[in-house]
């Protein structure tokens, strides 16, 4: 009697670099970094979400279309509302390690008005609040790519 084969399981090769990167909440990397890093987090069971910073050229605007591209439950309504809902993505999408690739960055600096600044402190924020409130069960991480 012959004895099945196991499943194949993919193997993941650990990556120093990367696992160095995701150690840090933002992140600031090339686009082809971003691209390497955004396969190696989902290779490694990140979920992994893509913004477009071409689509967030104004305060309301950016709300709106991060609530909708990263799944909230409701509308971000200002910055405080923004980084608690981002501490709620593990639990809308299952997953506890979460990446956030905002690509086109350059485009929300160029906008002005402080928006790049204040979304990058609320991807912190959001980052640090999840990782305190769930005592280190939740990764979640932002990179920002030019």
């Amino acid at each position: 009697v012959e004895a099945a084969a196991a499943p194949a399981v993919p193997f993941i090769v650990r990556d120093d670099r990367a696992e160095k990167a995701l150690a840090s909440d933002v992140l600031d990397l090339t686009p082809s970094y971003a691209d390497f890093l955004s396969s190696y987090a989902l290779q490694s069971g990140y979920a992994v979400f893509a913004l477009d910073g071409a689509r967030m050229s104004a305060k309301r605007g950016l709300l709106d279309y991060v609530s909708a591209a990263l799944g909230f439950p409701g509308p971000a309504e200002n910055w405080d509302a923004m980084i608690d809902l981002i501490g709620e993505l593990p639990r809308v999408h299952g997953n506890n390690r979460i990446l956030i690739v905002v690509r086109n960055a350059g485009l929300i600096k160029r906008a002005g008005g402080g928006l790049y600044e204040d979304l990058r402190d609320a991807a912190e924020f959001a980052c640090a609040n999840a990782r305190e409130w769930s005592k280190g069960e939740i990764t979640i991480k932002f990179a920002f790519v030019d």
